[in-house]
């Protein structure tokens, strides 16, 4: 008896191209919100990546690559008021990328703001806190009346979701400081909003920053819950730098009123690194909370 031995043979090719599904509510005045469907052909294997194509009379002004195959969104800004645009959005599997799904769009007269600009921030903190900064947008026809700061976690190349740190309704204030904590890696942004509604989270707004250089905390020791003089004496042990030279202590204190913790107040700043104790004044009555930070070199 003899037998035939089969074989399957998959024949690849470029895939299909994406449809893109944005709607009106997702054109601003100058952004717009890119959504897509995948392929329903992928050509004989799993679609890897997507690329997004903005042109503006022909002339290409965005050109965003996205590795991420579960993202089938964008929003893009930095567009101009009442003018037509054509979106591209292409499909790519590991051999090929396929043909562009297209769309017209055409920007509002007015809409919601621009999202801000932060600005003189690092890629790489050295301490346990930064200060977000950013500059007023476009409020594109409407009167800007808050912002609202957001964080999220990259772990392993993935985003997290976006959790909200802060709204502020002064508009004449446009900086946060931010507490971070070390080896995780953060993206920022803070958007505006007018009557019309809160900007868009714009793709190229978004600002990342690494905490792997912050020394890890600093631990105090012998310090007791209750005291009876006027003075404590805080000491602490040199924290682990992760290979860069610890050049300051910064000892804070807050005071603590009905169970709710007042702001920090900076007691005293060490910058000889071999002094690890500090004596404090009390008052009688008072509830105290300690912290103390470690600075490193930033070269």
């Amino acid at each position: 008896m003899s037998y035939a031995t089969y074989k399957n043979i998959v024949i690849l090719k470029k895939p299909g191209s994406p449809t893109i599904t944005s709607s009106t509510g997702d054109i601003q005045a100058t952004s717009l919100t890119v959504k897509w469907t995948p392929p329903a052909d992928n050509g004989g294997i799993p679609i890897t990546a997507y690329r997004v194509v903005i042109l503006k009379a022909g002339t290409v002004i965005n050109n965003v690559n996205i590795s991420d195959p579960g993202t089938t969104s964008l929003s893009v800004g930095g567009l101009e008021r009442v003018t037509k645009y054509t979106v591209n959005v292409f499909a790519r599997n590991t051999v090929f990328e396929g043909l562009a799904g297209e769309k017209a769009m055409k920007t509002k007269f007015e809409g919601v703001p621009a999202t801000s600009e932060i600005y003189d921030l690092p890629s790489e903190a050295t301490n346990d806190n930064i200060t977000l900064k950013w500059r007023e947008p476009k409020n594109n026809g409407k009167e800007i009346t808050q912002y609202t700061v957001y964080q999220r976690i990259v772990t392993d190349g993935k985003h997290g979701e976006w959790t909200r740190l802060e709204t502020i309704t002064n508009i004449s204030v446009r900086e946060l400081k931010v507490k971070l904590e070390k080896g995780k890696v953060y993206e920022f942004v803070v958007t505006a909003t007018n009557v019309l509604g809160e900007s868009l989270i714009e793709y190229g707004k978004i600002k990342r920053v690494s905490a792997s250089r912050i020394p890890a905390a600093v631990e105090m020791s012998d310090i007791p819950s209750e005291v009876t003089g006027c003075t404590i004496t805080l000491k602490w042990s040199e924290p682990q730098n992760y290979g860069r030279e610890i050049t300051q202590y910064t000892v804070y204190q807050r005071i603590v009123t009905d169970g709710k913790p007042g702001e920090w107040d900076e007691l005293k700043t060490i910058t000889d690194v071999s002094v690890r104790e500090l004596k404090v004044e009390l008052e009688k009555g008072k509830v105290y909370e300690f912290v103390i930070t470690a600075t490193k070199h930033s070269w």
